[in-house]
This record gives C-alpha cells, structure tokens and sequence, in this order.
C-alpha cells in the first residue's frame, strides 16, 4: 500500500515499510505466521481427536474384559465396574 499524503509503501499486513523486507505481498512474516499459528492448532485439534477415538477403544476392550471376569460365577460384585466402562465408553463417543 501507499500512503496518500507521503506516498509512503508500506505492508499493509504488518505496516512494515514496503522495502528491502518486503519484495512482494506473499512473503509477508505475518501471513507466514498466521499460516504457522493455523496449522498448529490443527494439528493440536487432530491430536485430541485422535486421543478420544484410542481412550474410546481402551474403555471398550476394558468393558470386555470386565464383562469376561464377571461371568464368573464367584466374582458378582464387578457390576459397578461394568456400569462405569459402559459411561466412559460413551463419554469417550461424545468426545471423539
């Protein structure tokens, strides 16, 4: 951009003054900043998501193998246990 008094060039991104930082608009540090700061909070998003889909799959084969144990005949107290795999897993599917 240029300045209508001074007729000044300068960045309108940044407000840098045009040259010798600046050779054209595509290579301005705070587009390539704003690139980087995006991509990282995707990737932050994608690890969480990414997370919640695995505890989801823990708290599954978790349930499973409570339900195993607590068909035998000896051990009937693991009904809690059983109860509390079943809401995790379903918080797990709200999360993920």
């Amino acid at each position: 951009m240029t300045c209508a008094k001074c007729n000044h060039g300068f960045c309108w991104r940044c407000l840098k003054p045009w040259k010798p930082t600046h050779k054209d608009y595509y290579n301005c540090s705070a587009m390539v900043s704003k690139a980087a700061r995006q991509e990282k909070r995707f990737q932050d998003y994608n690890e969480r998501c990414t997370f919640h889909h695995q505890a989801r799959e823990f708290a599954m084969n978790l349930r499973n193998r409570v339900s195993a144990i607590s068909e035998v005949p000896q051990i009937r107290t693991l009904t809690f246990v059983v109860d509390a795999c079943k809401v995790l897993e379903q918080a797990r599917k709200v999360n993920a």
